[in-house]
């Protein structure tokens, strides 16, 4: 979605921000755009510290944690705080070529080198002489190559395929995985000495799971962000404890997104449990809870329909507008189910986690 685009991860954007307030020694010019990590949590606070301490220096970084925690963000956040700042930022996706592409992407090659390779090409090292490269998805590096950009890490020197040319290089590496990579190294798929080359400086980035008071502000920056400098819509205290109770399996990406679509969702602008995007509300990120109105096997407790309006999406949008009208038709399929909640809310169309979240409201 758009803001996943413009806004990804923990990190937010300020325009004119000066380097000497994030922690750089004091500058005469700024840069546009400056991220700065969005959370008070502890472990945020600890990376921030530590990229104030790493930022001026040339040191090889390692982002490990999952996929949409934001590791990207950060990378470019170290870049920008660094003497190299002026210069442009660049990544390359590991897992994005075929293995025998990689290498070429990486180091360049020379006209005739392979077929197919008509002319010189430049790799993505040698243009980033000078700045900063990101190589993101390291762990689906081949193992050749890894063997090759150890080398390169060691020596700062390179030589394009086909060619027995050296080239010396002043790049700044960042790497950054999803995968354990304690975990590759002992299956064979990842080298040991490239690891501790890497892994000097390792930054863990935790899924959003495991800092949940940082769901508030990154919901209101991604929500003041959607604004564009208008009145940014609010969000319920209901809302916001649904969010926070969330597992978020895509991390600050996914909650990125139920931000947006609760926004478009939403009228007046206040966001509501009812405006969040059903897997949140259900609390079911896969959507395997909802096994829409199948039959129930106990031919004894022949099933009363409800009416079909007050299934699935339009159970919270058609006949069933409030909390006690979803009480009530709860209640009442419950009763039919013979008290087998499980089965109530397939009967619903709806997950048992949420199921249990209507009750426990209609007992407040």
């Amino acid at each position: 979605m758009e803001l996943a685009r413009k806004v990804s991860g923990n990190v937010a954007s300020n325009d004119q921000v000066n380097l000497q307030s994030h922690g750089a020694p004091a500058r005469t010019h700024t840069i546009n755009r400056l991220p700065k990590l969005v959370g008070d949590s502890d472990v945020i606070r600890k990376i921030k510290h530590t990229i104030d301490r790493i930022a001026l220096t040339d040191m090889t970084v390692l982002l490990t944690g999952e996929s949409g925690t934001g590791k990207e963000e950060i990378a470019r956040l170290i870049h920008l705080l660094s003497k190299r700042a002026a210069t442009l930022f660049s990544a390359i996706n590991c897992a994005a070529f075929p293995s025998e592409l990689v290498e070429s992407e990486l180091f360049g090659h020379e006209r005739g080198a392979f077929t197919g390779a008509c002319v010189r090409r430049i790799g993505r090292l040698e243009a980033a002489d000078g700045s900063t490269l990101l190589l993101d998805e390291i762990g689906e590096m081949p193992l050749p190559l890894q063997a090759k950009l150890l080398r390169f890490l060691q020596e700062r020197e390179i030589q394009r395929l086909g060619s027995n040319h050296t080239i010396r290089l002043n790049v700044r590496i960042i790497a950054a995985t999803n995968r354990i990579l304690p975990e590759e190294i002992k299956s064979g798929r990842f080298r040991s000495d490239l690891f501790y080359r890497l892994g000097m400086c390792q930054l863990v980035v935790p899924p959003l799971r495991e800092r949940r008071e940082d769901i508030r502000p990154l919901v209101a920056h991604f929500a003041a962000a959607l604004a564009g400098g208008q009145t940014a819509p609010l969000f319920t205290d209901d809302a916001l404890r649904v969010l926070e109770q969330h597992d978020w399996l895509g991390n600050v990406r996914e909650l990125a997104n139920a931000v947006e679509f609760a926004i478009s969702m939403c009228s007046g602008g206040i966001v509501s449990v009812d405006d969040l995007p059903e897997s949140v509300r259900d609390g079911d990120p896969t959507g395997e809870g909802k096994c829409g109105t199948g039959n129930a096997p106990d031919s004894q407790n022949t099933l009363l329909r409800i009416p079909p309006l007050a299934r699935g999406k339009e159970w919270r949008s058609g006949i069933s507008r409030n909390k006690s009208e979803r009480l009530a038709i709860a209640r009442q399929v419950i009763e039919e189910c013979g008290g087998n909640k499980t089965r109530a809310a397939k009967e619903i169309g709806i997950s048992r986690q949420r199921l249990h979240r209507v009750l426990k409201e209609g007992e407040e």
